[in-house]
């Protein structure tokens, strides 16, 4: 933040102020328009071409309102969904497909109990039920595609089935409850 305040001064300085805007919007201008010469963003392309000076521009001057044409909206949404029984979660809210084998990854990572795969959708437009794989497969050739929405299937989760189950040696904690008292105890307590 402090570089981008120098570099406005020295701007400034070069320019003499405020006390010569056209001054300043030629250097503005060239700046810009060296931004959209190395493709640094659609914005500086859109504001380089928007403001280009015609010959009629030289006898009217330029145009009071000039409108700029819609961003490129929309990406993907990834889902992570564990092929067990359709179950399905929200990897990314807004992606690109050079970030998809990333979100697989991260759905690797967070349902490591089961196996999932990798499904994504248009955002916006496009619901969950459109989605397909990175390859091209709909969520709706999958197996057990939204199978969870109708039952429980046994031993399917993303921590696998030893948590539903716990684990054998696991001490329990047993809670007695007293008038005014409340004790916990890793002992078996009488009740």
């Amino acid at each position: 933040y402090a570089r981008a305040n120098d570099a406005y001064r020295r701007l400034a300085a070069q320019v003499g102020g405020s006390r010569q805007p056209q001054a300043s919007r030629s250097v503005r201008d060239r700046v810009i328009r060296a931004l959209a010469a190395n493709n640094c963003g659609a914005q500086y392309i859109r504001y380089a071409n928007a403001n280009r000076r015609s010959v009629f521009s030289f006898f009217l001057g330029p145009d009071a309102y000039v409108e700029e044409p819609m961003a490129p909206r929309g990406g993907y949404r990834t889902l992570c969904v564990r092929t067990c029984d359709g179950y399905y979660f929200p990897i990314s809210f807004s992606t690109v497909p050079s970030y998809f084998g990333k979100d697989e990854q991260t759905c690797r990572q967070a349902c490591p109990g089961a196996e999932v795969q990798l499904y994504v959708y248009r955002n916006p437009g496009e619901t969950p039920e459109n989605a397909r794989t990175p390859d091209g497969a709909a969520i709706t050739e999958l197996a057990n595609a939204f199978r969870y929405r109708n039952e429980i299937v046994e031993g399917c989760g993303c921590r696998g089935p030893q948590i539903a189950e716990g684990p054998a040696n696991a001490s329990r904690v047993k809670m007695t409850f007293s008038p005014g008292l409340v004790s916990d105890s890793n002992e078996d307590a009488e009740t």
